[in-house]
C-alpha cells in the first residue's frame, strides 16, 4: 500500500493499485493541492508520470484517469507549444467541462496573463484558442443535428456552427444570448439536461474567448470570479505529503558556505538571490549618480549672472532660539538610518526640522492612494502597528492597487521594491552575505518578516 505519492513511485504503480479506490482518492487530493498551490512545473512532472504509467494499463485505468491527466494538462498548458495547446483544447474540451478538479476559464486566462506585456502575442492566442473550439471533433450527445447545410453529427464545431447561425457574430454576445439559444433552439430539444448545461459552459467559454478575453476592464474581474469558482480544498486534502525531490549535494567554496550560515533562518529570498539582487541595485544607483552629474534636468532653473551674484550676496536668516530646539530634541521623529541613509555631517550646525511622515505625504499604510505611493513606505510604518498585521496590510495594498489600475501585481511590486523599506531589507541582507556589522535600524524579526513578504508576493 502506497502511503505517500511522489513523482518516482507513480512510474512503479502496478494495474491493481490504479484501479483501487483509495489510491485513485489519494491521486484525486494530489491534484487538488497542485491546483491550490498554481504550480504548472508540478503538474507538467505529474502528467508525465502518470501517463507513463498509463500507457503499460488496460482502458477501464485510462479512462477512469482521463480527467485527472486532462487537468494537470491544463494547469501546465503554458509549458507546451501552441500547436499543442490547439490540439489539446480542441480534443479534450468535454473533458474538461466534465471535470471538477480545476477551473477551465482561469487556467486559460492563466495563459494569457503570462503574455500581458505582448499585444500580438495575445491576439495569437485568442485566434488559436477560437479556432481550437471552432474545428473541435469532440462529440456532445448522440443525435445528429440539422444546420444550414444539411444534417450533421453533434460535434462541437457543428453545435459552435449552428450557434454563429442562431445569434449574430457582428454584436458582442451576452448571457441572455446563450441562454435564448439553449432553450429555444430546435435542436438543443435533443439534448437530455446535463447536455443542455455542458453546451451552455461550451458556448460561454467560446463567447469570452471570442469576444472578452483581451478586453482589458474585464481581465481583473476574470480573474477574481474564476479564481473565486476554483474547487476548493476539502479535509482530505490532509492526508497528502508534499512531494520531495532529493538534490544532490553540490561542493561549496568558502565564500558559499558563509553565506548558507547566514540564511540559516531559511526565511524569504535566498541570499544568493539576494546578494544578485544587490549588486544590480549598486549598479543603478552608480549609473543614476553619473547622469545626474553630467546631465542638466530638463525642467531645471537657469540664473543670469547678476542673480547669482545677489543670491551668494544675501545673508542667511538667524537661526531660532529658545523652546524651538528643545523641541527639536524631545521629537519622536524616525532616525534616517531607519531607511539605510546616513547624511553626511554638515559644514555649518543648523536647526533642523523634525522629520515626520508627512515629508513623504504619508502618515500611515492607510493613506496609500496610488501606485507611485508603495515608493515611500518606510521602516516607520512596519512600527505603527503589529509587525504581521503591517506586513499584510502592505500585501494587500499591493494587490489592491494592481488591480486598481488593472496591472499584474508584478508591476506593483517592482514598485514597492524601490521603497526605503525595501532597500533596507536589501542593505540588511548584504551586511550579513559578508558577515558585516550593519547600522540599518531594522531588527531581526522585521528583516524576517520582509522576507517572509517578499517570498509571497513573488509567487503573485
Amino acid at each position: 500500500m502506497i502511503n505517500r505519492i511522489t513523482i518516482e513511485n507513480l512510474k512503479r504503480i502496478d494495474q491493481g493499485t490504479l484501479l483501487d479506490p483509495t489510491f485513485f482518492t489519494k491521486v484525486e487530493d494530489f491534484v487538488y493541492e497542485i491546483e491550490a498551490e498554481g504550480s504548472p512545473d508540478m503538474a507538467r512532472e505529474i502528467f508525465l508520470s502518470v501517463s507513463a504509467t498509463l500507457n503499460k494499463s488496460d482502458e477501464r485505468a485510462i479512462k477512469k484517469y482521463l480527467p485527472i491527466l486532462c487537468a494537470l494538462r491544463l494547469i501546465s498548458l503554458i509549458s507546451v507549444s501552441d500547436n499543442e495547446k490547439k490540439i489539446f483544447l480542441g480534443d479534450n474540451i468535454i473533458t474538461l467541462l466534465n471535470q471538477n478538479y480545476v477551473n477551465v476559464k482561469f487556467w486559460l486566462k492563466f495563459v494569457f496573463s503570462a503574455y500581458a506585456a505582448e499585444d500580438e502575442t495575445q491576439q495569437d492566442l485568442q485566434k488559436l484558442f477560437v479556432s481550437s473550439l471552432s474545428e473541435s471533433s469532440a462529440l456532445i450527445s448522440e443525435k445528429n443535428i440539422q444546420i444550414t447545410t444539411g444534417q450533421v453529427r453533434p460535434l462541437v464545431k457543428n453545435w459552435i456552427y449552428d450557434y454563429n447561425a442562431y445569434v449574430p457574430l457582428n454584436k458582442e454576445r451576452s448571457a441572455s444570448d446563450e441562454t435564448a439559444y439553449i432553450n429555444q433552439s430546435p435542436n438543443t430539444k435533443l439534448l437530455t439536461p446535463d447536455q443542455r448545461n455542458l453546451l451552455l459552459k461550451l458556448l460561454r467559454i467560446y463567447d469570452w474567448l471570442r469576444f472578452d478575453v483581451l478586453v482589458p476592464k474585464k481581465i481583473i474581474e476574470d480573474l477574481q470570479e474564476a479564481a473565486s469558482e476554483r474547487p476548493i480544498l476539502t479535509a482530505r486534502v490532509n492526508r497528502v505529503e508534499k512531494i520531495e525531490t532529493p538534490i544532490p549535494p553540490q561542493p561549496q567554496s568558502a565564500f558559499d558556505q558563509k553565506i548558507s550560515q547566514a540564511s540559516a533562518s531559511a526565511h524569504g529570498l535566498d541570499l544568493e538571490a539576494l546578494k544578485h539582487r544587490v549588486e544590480e541595485t549598486e549598479i543603478r544607483n552608480q549609473r543614476s549618480e553619473i547622469k545626474d552629474q553630467t546631465t542638466i534636468p530638463k525642467n531645471s532653473i537657469t540664473l543670469t549672472p547678476d542673480e547669482i551674484k545677489r543670491e551668494v550676496s544675501a545673508p542667511e536668516l538667524a537661526a531660532p532660539t529658545g523652546s524651538f530646539s528643545k523641541e527639536i530634541a524631545s521629537s519622536q521623529a524616525p532616525r534616517n538610518d531607519r531607511v539605510g541613509v546616513v547624511p553626511p555631517p554638515p559644514a555649518v550646525m543648523k536647526p533642523v526640522a523634525p522629520i515626520n511622515a508627512s515629508a513623504s505625504g504619508l502618515r500611515s499604510l492607510n493613506d496609500i492612494k496610488t501606485i507611485e505611493d508603495l515608493k515611500k513606505i518606510t521602516v516607520m510604518f512596519l512600527r505603527q502597528g503589529p509587525l504581521q498585521n503591517q506586513i499584510s496590510n502592505i500585501k494587500n495594498q499591493i494587490l489592491r492597487l494592481a488591480a486598481a489600475n488593472n496591472l499584474l501585481p508584478y508591476y506593483a511590486v517592482v514598485v514597492f521594491e524601490q521603497s526605503p523599506l525595501f532597500q533596507a531589507y536589501l542593505k540588511k541582507g548584504s551586511s550579513k552575505m559578508i558577515d558585516q556589522k550593519s547600522d540599518i535600524d531594522l531588527s531581526q524579526e522585521e528583516f524576517e518578516a520582509i522576507a517572509d513578504l517578499r517570498k509571497e508576493i513573488e509567487r503573485l
